[in-house]
């Protein structure tokens, strides 16, 4: 890890993250023995499926609005959970939510912090990617995983500038 009070921060930050992106590259091609089940699936769990449904029929604005108490929850908690009630809580017995869940997560973070500008949200993009960082990830979504590592870089170069 690098020490996050230097002045060198952003460019270790950057190197990292290109590291996990020239990995992810290497080995991103179809091995059947790597896939899940909800890889190919339709229906994403309960989770990305309420935040796929939010980022697809919702303004920027009732986007914010409708996954605002699931930031505030990863960010205390510092996880998704696969399953969760009317106020966003953990529902008994939900395992942590799935590696889609989290993607679907980063790219309606991605949305609002294009669009409204949302450091807020940014923030939470960044800590929601380092916790992908340390997850193995397979084909095919590491390459949606890949595309936000990008628009990570660009989001936080244009943050800083």
């Amino acid at each position: 890890m690098f020490d996050c009070s230097g002045a060198d921060f952003l460019s270790a930050w950057k190197d990292q993250r290109r590291e996990v992106k020239d990995y992810l590259k290497s080995t991103s091609y179809p091995n059947p023995a790597d896939y899940t089940v909800w890889a190919f699936s339709d229906e994403p769990p309960n989770t990305g499926k309420f935040l796929a449904e939010a980022y697809k029929n919702q303004s920027p604005g009732h986007l914010a609005e409708s996954i605002e108490k699931l930031a505030v929850r990863y960010e205390a908690k510092k996880r998704l959970y696969s399953a969760r009630d009317s106020k966003y809580r953990k529902i008994d017995n939900a395992s942590y939510a799935s590696i889609i869940d989290y993607i679907i997560s980063g790219e309606c973070l991605v949305q609002l912090s294009k669009e409204i500008g949302s450091l807020k949200h940014l923030s939470t993009l960044v800590k929601l990617v380092d916790a992908l960082c340390t997850e193995p990830i397979s084909y095919p979504l590491s390459v949606r995983f890949i595309d936000l590592l990008e628009v990570e870089d660009w989001l936080v170069s244009n943050a800083y500038q």
